[in-house]
């Protein structure tokens, strides 16, 4: 699951920190700033047509059950069923299964509040610099649309790398966990985290103090910033999660 996270919040940060510079620079075009939503259009229903495609089924229940009916059409045995056409579906039961139960562990479990509030700091944070860069670098430093987005490339670089860092551990996890008989224990997440925490924090007094004075310094504090915060501050989230389903 640590891959699978990391890779997954390498895109969540990536396509919002791609997107300004790209659309900065379709927008200065000939083609105008239409084509930022035409292009986007095209991509969602391309990626659309890819799914409906290319995409199956991956849920093993559902998958038995079409292999139970299929099975049934074919020899006639009307009584072949998968043990997902036994369940009943009851509104009350999922109800309290996806809705309920999510918000009372929130309240009664501390360390699940107090990591849900930490990563809604840290994606505050980090969001809320799609706003202040443009504040920074088209007002402070004059630059147009397209050269001040590349500023988020800092960014880009920083996440790919923090990204790189967790993937590159993983081996030393999975051997604790083959050595602990596959039963992982949260903490194991909580080094990366632990690094990442101190390192976004200097990132970001890095990026305040020299927000209007020295350009590089700030070009290079921006790797700091996101390096860490995507894949690392969400690793203890993992291991938590994990315990949760052994628990």
């Amino acid at each position: 699951r640590g891959v699978v996270m990391s890779i997954f919040c390498m895109a969540v940060f990536i396509g919002p920190f791609a997107a300004p510079f790209i659309g900065g620079f379709i927008a200065m075009s000939s083609l105008g700033w239409r084509w930022t939503m035409y292009i986007s259009a095209i991509m969602i229903f391309l990626g659309f047509l890819l799914i409906v495609t290319f995409l199956g089924e991956t849920y093993a229940p559902v998958i038995l059950v079409r292999k139970a009916a299929t099975l049934r059409r074919q020899t006639r045995n009307w009584g072949i069923h998968a043990k997902q056409d036994e369940v009943e579906i009851d509104l009350n039961e999922l109800i309290r299964s996806n809705f309920a139960r999510p918000i009372v562990m929130l309240f009664t479990e501390p360390i699940l509040l107090l990591i849900s509030l930490y990563i809604s700091f840290i994606y505050g944070l980090i969001y809320a610099l799609l706003g202040a860069y443009p504040v920074i670098f088209q007002g402070v430093y004059g630059m147009n649309m397209g050269v001040g987005g590349l500023a988020f490339v800092g960014l880009i670089l920083g996440e790919l790398l923090g990204g790189v860092y967790i993937l590159f551990i993983q081996g030393s996890y999975a051997r604790k966990l083959a050595a602990n008989g596959d039963k992982p224990i949260p903490e194991w997440r909580l080094f990366p985290a632990i690094i990442g925490a101190v390192a976004f924090s200097i990132g970001m007094l890095w990026f305040v103090s020299y927000s209007s004075t020295q350009i590089l310094l700030l070009l290079v504090s921006n790797i700091n910033v996101t390096g860490w915060a995507g894949p690392d501050t969400l690793q203890p989230s993992t291991g938590w999660l994990q315990w949760l389903r052994e628990f």
